[in-house]
């Protein structure tokens, strides 16, 4: 193999050889670039060969430096010596006997060096050495290339897998109870995302758990993480507290409200007044318990994630949840107006003893509640500026028919602002819409059941559950 006017990188070369060499180089095709010993790593850089003599250069240390560079490593290195007239003949007879006592072509060598010369030599003598060498050269980046080419799709059939698995912990299908619309979106910034959202029914089907969690961090490590998270806090909630929960785990006693009691009592004309309902509660316990294993077991990892959990009662609107640190999401009211639940709690995962506490809102026929990431606010456009809050909620304030279209006009939104530019955080929404209901069907049953799910008779089956364990 020839190159036309290719650059070789020459050092160290007596100026009695210099002449010689540099008219072979020439007449090989060959621009010679003489250095010194102190430039030959940064000319290597748009070099094709190094010629190393042995004059005011420490061959060894620049071999073990070019070899050491991952941009350099693949460069073939010539160590070149210098024969007396006398003893030519002999050298181009045996080189590697006469050469052979040389510890420093020896070291050389060793390190990495591709050949070596011996001047003065033949024009066709050198050539050929070259095409070996930049053969092995060229062989060596084959190498290398489908290596990085088989370990990089090896990579993208593993992301794939993990992206895969990770859609399967997202619910195929939503809940949706009667008088009901809830639907959700999930657009990971890479391949795989920290974000989750999940939905699901709770005390046979009388209750609908929504829950909405970012975790630190994205890509894989996050995804890692979002997994626990989600299992735990859904094994929690379908299968009890106690299957995540041991030892000092334990809670010593039930979350509190965020207010008292009696601030939730709720008038209705011609009944009783009712309490704040709490069917649903044990559901919200998977939230501190997940805090305590997480914190314990996994925070020297400073992973961490915040998350809306809340439990719905489709029946009468009420809704229960825990903030544990997120954005707080947005409830529209028909008549006008946005409320906002806010954190009840810090994030998820960071101080083992944190407390959380439960609130309580209601939502009525033609009620829309948002959830949502932090990427959702933080979308930035091509000139950094974010998405943020006053732009969601003009977005909010628009029409929509169904809980599918809330969040249509939500992504257009970013979508338009963003000028389709490389999103920066993964996007997660949910949108849960009260459509109607006949509020005049309520059975003694019913009103039984309410009454049974009040903060008191919670507070009294748990004490006699402790006794009983």
């Amino acid at each position: 193999m020839t190159a036309s006017r290719a650059e070789i990188v020459v050092a160290g070369i007596s100026p009695q050889r210099q002449r010689e060499l540099s008219e072979m180089l020439m007449t090989l095709g060959y621009q010679p670039a003489w250095v010194a010993a102190d430039q030959v790593l940064e000319q290597a850089k748009t070099g094709m060969l190094v010629l190393l003599g042995r004059h005011g250069v420490a061959r060894a240390q620049l071999v073990e430096a070019l070899k050491s560079d991952p941009e350099l490593s693949m460069l073939p290195i010539f160590i070149v010596e210098e024969a007396s007239s006398e003893s030519h003949s002999r050298i181009m007879t045996s080189p590697l006997q006469t050469l052979q006592f040389d510890t420093d072509v020896e070291v050389c060598l060793a390190l990495g060096a591709d050949d070596y010369l011996v001047l003065p030599t033949r024009t066709t003598f050198l050539k050929q050495r070259f095409n070996i060498a930049l053969e092995r050269c060229e062989f060596r980046y084959y190498q290398k290339n489908k290596s990085e080419r088989d370990m990089l799709a090896k990579l993208e059939r593993d992301v794939q897998i993990g992206r895969q698995i990770q859609a399967s912990f997202l619910p195929s299908q939503l809940p949706q109870p009667e008088g009901w619309e809830i639907a959700a979106s999930f657009h990971p910034a890479r391949e795989v995302a920290g974000d989750f959202y999940d939905s699901f029914y709770v005390w046979n089907r009388r209750r609908v758990a929504l829950i909405m969690a970012d975790v630190s961090d994205k890509g894989i490590p996050a995804a890692l993480f979002m997994a626990i998270f989600r299992t735990l806090l859904r094994a929690g909630s379908l299968y009890g507290m106690k299957s995540i929960r041991t030892g000092s785990d334990l809670l010593s006693e039930p979350m509190e409200p965020v207010k008292a009691q009696q601030d939730w009592t709720e008038e209705r004309p011609g009944k009783r007044p009712r309490k704040l309902p709490t069917i649903g509660l044990s559901q919200l316990e998977s939230v501190p318990s997940t805090n305590a294993y997480m914190a314990n077991t996994h925070g020297i990892d400073a992973y961490f994630v915040t998350l809306f959990f809340g439990i719905l009662d489709p029946r009468t609107g009420d809704l229960i949840y825990v903030n544990g640190g997120h954005n707080p999401p947005i409830v529209m009211r028909a008549e006008g107006g946005f409320d906002k639940l806010k954190p009840t709690g810090p994030a998820v995962g960071v101080i083992p003893e944190a407390k959380f506490r439960y609130a309580h809102t209601k939502l009525a026929p033609g009620d829309t509640l948002f959830a949502y990431t932090d990427g959702v606010p933080e979308g930035r456009n091509p000139q950094g500026e974010f998405f943020g809050e006053p732009r969601m909620f003009d977005v909010l304030g628009q029409p929509h028919d169904n809980a599918e279209a809330l969040l249509s006009n939500m992504e257009q939104g970013l979508q338009a602002f963003n000028a389709y530019s490389e999103q920066f955080d993964d996007i997660t929404m949910m949108s849960v819409r009260y459509c109607s209901v006949d509020t005049n069907n309520e059975t003694e049953a019913d009103a039984e059941q309410s009454e049974e799910g009040t903060l008191e008779a919670f507070s009294k089956r748990f004490q006699r559950h402790g006794k009983r364990t």
